[in-house]
């Protein structure tokens, strides 16, 4: 599709989407990116609206895209995407026992290194939290 905007794309987006509910936001957002979609809202709402295309686009249920995602912030260390996956997957149920085992899986791909870096932030987000995967001391940090 050519456009010649980003409004037109995420108006193309919108009626791609238009049979199915936007995702509920699961957790609240680090603060800066809120500030980031507060400066650029239409890349805000472009980025979100691309979001919601591509998880009602297949058969994965939320539990399962939960574990993807995961799984692809872990495996490339991407520490603050990988931390605000935690805090979503025990939205959807995801218990602590279960993202220990997700970082366990990729040992033998990732390695020992990249393995317990994740082991520790799964360590840091849930002993921080009371056992939520929330951390209140994180929320709002740009570490998120």
């Amino acid at each position: 599709m050519k456009s010649d905007s980003l409004q037109d794309l995420l108006q193309h987006n919108t009626c791609l989407i238009k049979n199915h509910a936007p995702m509920k936001p699961t957790t609240k957002p680090p603060k800066f990116y809120r500030e980031f979609v507060k400066k650029y809202p239409v890349v805000g709402e472009t980025y979100e609206a691309l979001g919601d295309a591509v998880h009602h686009q297949g058969p994965l249920n939320d539990r399962e895209r939960a574990l993807v995602k995961l799984a692809i912030s872990g495996s490339n260390l991407y520490q603050s995407a990988f931390k605000a996956h935690i805090r979503k997957a025990v939205a959807v149920g995801i218990r602590r026992e279960e993202i220990e085992h997700l970082a366990l899986l990729m040992l033998p791909t990732v390695g020992f290194p990249t393995m317990m870096v994740l082991m520790g932030i799964i360590e840091d987000q849930f002993d921080n939290t009371n056992q939520s995967g929330i951390s209140a001391r994180t929320k709002d940090s740009p570490a998120n």
